[in-house]
């Protein structure tokens, strides 16, 4: 009953048969470009169906749509931000262990292309953040809900995400510096990679925390005591 006559519960079924769809892609089907956007696809597709649970599921009608697809884009920018993080940080730990300068070279020339992209997925990150804080409880409310344990954690979920905007953009201007720097030596490099590994590591670890915040805020009440 609670699976299939909720619509949290529909959605819940609807996203575990999209994960399912896009973990056999994965591992059936040959790594092409209509397979990845078939992975792509179901993956923002099962991001989306997180709005008909949590707060965003609490609206009815018009604006009820609105928070939920709201959420849903929110999510889908976080979810490839954090992919291109896990990405990043996985490309230069294997460039750590097995150097290879024209590699290297390819990877800081891609997080210099990323930059664009990167301060999009933040903007749009941040307006639909803003959007669902009014949805929730009201931005004109902010100051109330900032002495509840819900605000405070809304803080904490935003200090850590202006953190990670701080690394991104020491991950851009690493790229920029190299971009413009000529015909890097092989030292210079290597420096640049280790600032860079380091900083996406930052990153990283502060996305985990915002995840967890995310996890408690999506089953917490602004109006709790």
């Amino acid at each position: 009953m609670m699976a299939f006559g909720t619509d949290i519960g529909i959605a819940f079924a609807v996203r575990i048969i999209l994960l399912f769809l896009a973990l056999c892609f994965l591992v059936a089907v040959r790594a092409t470009k209509l397979s990845q956007v078939a992975v792509a696809a179901c993956f923002a597709a099962a991001l989306l169906s997180l709005g008909w649970s949590g707060h965003a599921a609490a609206g009815e009608g018009g604006i009820g749509l609105l928070h939920r697809l709201n959420n849903g884009a929110h999510l889908i920018a976080a979810g490839l931000w954090l992919g291109a993080i896990i990405c990043f940080v996985d490309l230069t730990v294997k460039l750590h262990r097995r150097p290879d300068r024209e590699q290297a070279l390819a990877l800081l020339s891609q997080i210099h292309a990323f930059a664009p992209l990167g301060v999009g997925l933040v903007a749009v990150v941040a307006i639909t953040g803003l959007i669902n804080s009014q949805l929730i409880f009201g931005i004109q409310n902010s100051l109330v809900v900032l002495s509840t344990p819900y605000g405070l954690m809304l803080a904490a979920k935003l200090i850590l995400v202006g953190g990670m905007v701080a690394f991104g953009a020491n991950n851009a201007a690493i790229g920029r510096r190299f971009a413009t720097s000529g015909e890097p030596s092989e030292n210079s490099v290597h420096d640049v990679l280790a600032r860079l590994r380091l900083s996406l590591g930052g990153e990283l670890c502060l996305a985990v925390g915002v995840l967890g915040l995310v996890a408690v805020l999506g089953l917490a009440s602004p109006g709790m005591l």
